[in-house]
């Protein structure tokens, strides 16, 4: 299906640009549907995370397991997601994965309910949101471009991006008002019905999503194959890959967020909503920034800079000085963290062939997702020696690693422009 546009603005760049996006047929519902989503998702994931570390276990060891299972399986099977995601109807995709998650977070809703809950029930629940949310994520971001077209995708990543700040700032004051009044319980089944409206508002986007064209019928690994070895061919995209492993320890932070709040700082539900939503504030000036941009130049240099800013965060947060501090390093966390999570996901489309945006997606999410590797690390280091220390050595090797691969691979890393260096093959 052809996208039709609006009438051509005089001039590219600006937010009100940006905000020309919502004009792009079919847009507005889906950029509706991914708030709803995002702001539902925050309430459930918080309320899951103050179930486990307040009532289920006091053990980070434990509590760390959790992370390691919804990353274990989202790392796994991103690169497949993606193959998927180039061969079927995104659009149905991710109907079918947000009805499956509120027939989880249901049954997550009853057993608090009835006060049958235990950890094994989290470690399930999680693991199957793990799976559903992996098949999910290639698809959601490419089927932006689809909805949109090439020319007005980094707009249209940026404004997604936006409703997810909006939602991290407005989803972790709900929950903390939502946990204090109505309990984990009441919480999860708030957070279902949003996830039930978010998929039915999918249904009024007639457009299904581009399927790759393909001159024969190949398998799902064939096609794995044919990204991995695109990948490994282009330099630029291929340095960008192996850095982003250095979520590894990037990806302590937010499941250290309720420690801190319960163990370092004290500061109860109240403060657990404060620090959320201070990140979530940080990532609406990037979206918002990002967005009145009309374009990315070397994406790979910015995708790179801002996850070595966000190592440096994890850092900095480890010194916990006062609640205001972490509410300062939240903010900057945020931002970082958003800048890289736009330019990755446009830079990284924009630079390889069309037929492929899923695999090269995949394989984003999925070096994203490495942090459930050191997820149980950082739980055992934490009953060790300290959460607070732990967190430190868990900022200090990325922030070292990343500010290496900026010196010695900057030129590399520049030549990652709009259009893909190399072709099919």
């Amino acid at each position: 299906m052809s996208h039709a546009s609006p009438p051509p603005e005089p001039a590219r760049g600006g937010l009100r640009h940006a905000l020309l996006t919502l004009q792009v047929p079919h847009f507005a519902p889906l950029f509706g549907s991914n708030f709803v989503q995002a702001f539902c998702g925050q309430i459930m994931m918080m309320a899951m995370q103050w179930l486990t570390i307040t009532q289920l276990t006091d053990s980070r060891a434990l509590y760390f397991w959790i992370p390691f299972l919804q990353g274990g399986v989202a790392a796994l099977l991103s690169p497949f997601a993606g193959a998927v995601a180039d061969r079927i109807s995104k659009r149905s995709l991710l109907i079918a994965g947000r009805l499956l998650l509120v027939v989880i977070v249901l049954g997550m809703a009853t057993l608090v309910q009835t006060d049958q809950v235990q950890l094994i029930h989290v470690y399930i629940a999680t693991t199957l949101g793990g799976v559903i949310s992996a098949m999910m994520l290639p698809a959601g971001q490419t089927y932006v471009f689809d909805v949109v077209g090439r020319d007005k995708v980094e707009s249209a990543i940026s404004l997604n991006a936006t409703v997810n700040g909006i939602a991290q700032v407005a989803g972790p004051a709900a929950a903390a008002v939502l946990l204090a009044w109505v309990g984990v319980a009441g919480s999860f089944f708030i957070g279902a019905a949003g996830l039930t409206t978010a998929a039915g508002l999918l249904l009024a986007i007639p457009i299904a999503g581009k399927l790759a064209d393909r001159a024969q019928e190949t398998s799902v690994g064939q096609d794995l194959m044919e990204g991995l070895r695109w990948a490994h061919g282009d330099a630029p995209v291929r340095l960008v890959l192996i850095a982003c492993t250095m979520a590894i320890f990037n990806g302590a932070l937010g499941p250290m967020r309720p420690v801190f709040a319960n163990s370092v700082l004290g500061v109860g539900e109240a403060g657990f909503g404060a620090m959320g939503a201070a990140a979530g504030a940080g990532t609406i000036l990037a979206a918002t920034w990002l967005a009145s941009l009309a374009s990315f130049r070397k994406p790979g240099l910015w995708i790179i800079g801002s996850l070595w800013a966000y190592a440096c965060c994890i850092l900095l947060y480890a010194l916990a000085f006062s609640f205001e501090w972490i509410l300062l390093i939240e903010f900057f966390a945020g931002f970082s963290g958003q800048v890289w999570n736009v330019t990755v996901v446009a830079g990284i489309q924009l630079a390889v062939p069309e037929h492929m945006r899923g695999r090269m997606i995949g394989l984003v999410f999925m070096v994203a997702q490495l942090g459930f590797i050191g997820a149980p690390a950082i739980g055992y280091l934490a009953d060790a020696v300290g959460d607070q220390l732990a967190l430190g050595v868990f900022g200090l090797i990325p922030s070292v690693v990343l500010a290496l691969v900026l010196a010695f691979g900057h030129r590399t890393l520049a030549r990652m422009g709009g259009r893909p260096t190399h072709t099919k093959g």
